[in-house]
């Protein structure tokens, strides 16, 4: 893909596509396969795929844990079936799966078949790689992460396989997070930081954004409702090195503004549980508290020997609006930073459409959709149209 935005568009077809062949398995089920009905179906989903085919190419999907991967990016689920063909795929075992040019009805039979397959006549059958080859179906193939690693060499033309880091996604956000985690449960209960560490979580995705962006948001993409401060802080650190990269801050300052980014909510530390983890929405005695994490945070990091200046600034400022508005509020002739501006904005995002015990998660296109209709006052124009 040569953009984000070319990406999104192409992945919006998909789903618009995966939904054709959820509907065709669901029709499978219903009618035989020579009655008009599921022959009509049968018609539509071919078209789809062959316009869609003509258009990209060859499609390959991964299926990482309940996330659908394309292009090494997380599909945002903006139409609902894309959920239930994700679990679908895992229920069958399926975690790759790809579509080529030269698809024909009979392999799409072939595949709606196995999809309707019991779990007891799976059993029988085979794996759904097995049973399409079996029927001779060559434009869908279907894979296990075991299968693939047990490919021999003389096979490699049948698959491509999957980049060490994507089957590693989960595994390395596990481990980051459980990091993060360390890191705020350290400055809550010794008031100390281990700078080394952060300092190594940023440097580690600085070199995975540089060499695969859309890897980087992939990692973003995928949500944990459990260790949510840790989860945000990851996701935000992301997201904001990405923006930076994109608008062309200087590379020898990005080690900085990865670490700010990280730490940006390091002051929620410092506020009590009970408000933290409230299942509800916050008296206004709780929300002050709850304001002052900004400026906790930011005494925090200034205490902390060679951390960079910009860590605390950016603690300070990042829900202060453009307009000077938000908390705490400053002066009227201070001037936010922009780092601190970029990470208001991905912390504005990761926190809408992140699932919360008092809130739903806000689907990402709901998200751009409420940044594109925001005031100028509450975030930078110019930033928010290039997010």
């Amino acid at each position: 893909m040569k953009s984000l935005q070319e990406w999104h568009q192409a992945s919006l077809k998909i789903e618009q596509a995966l939904r054709a062949l959820h509907l065709l398995t669901a029709d499978a089920g219903l009618y035989t396969d020579n009655h008009p009905k599921f022959q009509a179906t049968l018609s539509e989903v071919l078209e789809t795929w062959e316009q869609l085919l003509r258009e990209l190419g060859e499609v390959e999907l991964k299926r990482v844990g309940r996330d659908l991967i394309y292009e090494d990016v997380a599909l945002q689920n903006h139409i609902n079936t894309t959920r239930e063909f994700t679990r679908g795929l895992e229920e069958r075992g399926i975690e790759s799966l790809i579509i080529k040019e030269g698809l024909t009805l009979q392999e799409l039979v072939e595949y709606a078949h196995y999809m309707r397959l019991s779990g007891t006549r799976r059993k029988e059958v085979g794996s759904a790689g097995q049973f399409l080859r079996d029927r001779g179906v060559r434009h869908i193939e279907a894979w296990r992460l075991g299968s693939l690693r047990d490919i021999k060499e003389g096979d490699a033309h049948l698959v491509h396989a999957l980049p060490v880091a994507l089957k590693d996604m989960r595994a390395f956000r596990r481990d980051a997070v459980r990091v993060i985690d360390n890191i705020n449960k350290e400055a809550k209960v010794a008031r100390v930081l281990d700078l080394g560490v952060a300092s190594t979580i940023v440097a580690t995705f600085l070199e995975e954004s540089a060499a695969n962006s859309g890897l980087m948001l992939g990692l973003s993409s995928i949500r944990s409702a459990d260790e949510y401060t840790a989860t945000h802080s990851l996701n935000t650190c992301i997201l904001s090195i990405c923006i930076c990269r994109y608008i062309g801050v200087e590379e020898s300052v990005m080690p900085s503004v990865g670490v700010a980014c990280l730490l940006h909510d390091i002051g929620k530390m410092f506020v009590p549980d009970a408000i933290l983890n409230k299942p509800s929405r916050l008296t206004p005695e709780e929300w002050a508290i709850m304001e002052h994490h900004t400026t906790m945070g930011a005494r925090f990091l200034l205490s902390i020997p060679g951390l960079s200046p910009l860590a605390p600034v950016v603690a300070y400022e990042h829900h202060m609006n453009f307009d000077r508005s938000g908390y705490p509020r400053p002066r009227r002739s201070h001037r936010i930073n922009l780092i601190s501006l970029v990470a208001s904005l991905a912390d504005f995002y990761d926190a809408l459409s992140t699932a919360r015990p008092y809130k739903r998660a806000v689907p990402p296109a709901e998200v751009v959709a409420l940044l594109e209709k925001m005031d100028d006052s509450k975030m930078d124009p110019r930033l928010r149209r290039l997010f």
